[in-house]
């Protein structure tokens, strides 16, 4: 399911890049890998076993938990995240990913604070400055 070692190691070969970079790549692109079979464990649900709420909400949650972790890995949401965004963007993520009402609810709101400030502080455009010969 996720990138073995030996694999981003060859590609690099191929590619001709460095080997560790490659496996840095190849290890961010493959993190939901990792993450899902532990998500199993802890959440039945997600097997489709309980009553159909419950398994919606998992799903949901989840799916947002994996979306959000990606975020976290590539530093970007809708804009460069910062450094104590990213931190609390991973605890949300990780909080969505754990099935359960106290973790859905931190995990939401950890976004939402998040989602608040990139939206509200937007940093300013840079002025754009006209190339047109008069």
């Amino acid at each position: 399911m996720g990138v073995s070692p030996l694999a981003a190691f060859a590609g690099a070969s191929i590619a001709g890049t460095e080997p560790m970079r490659t496996g840095l790549a190849a290890m961010k692109l493959g993190i939901a890998g990792f993450i899902v079979p532990f998500m199993f464990v802890y959440a039945p649900s997600l097997l489709l076993q309980g009553s159909m709420a419950e398994i919606v909400l998992t799903l949901i949650t989840a799916s947002v938990g994996i979306f959000i972790l990606a975020s976290v890995v590539e530093g970007w949401w809708m804009r460069r995240l910062k450094a104590w965004e990213r931190i609390l963007l991973l605890v949300g993520a990780l909080a969505l990913i754990k099935p359960g009402i106290y973790t859905d609810l931190l995990g939401l709101a950890i976004l939402i604070l998040v989602y608040l400030n990139q939206r509200l502080n937007v940093p300013p455009e840079p002025a754009s400055h006209s190339t047109v010969n008069e």
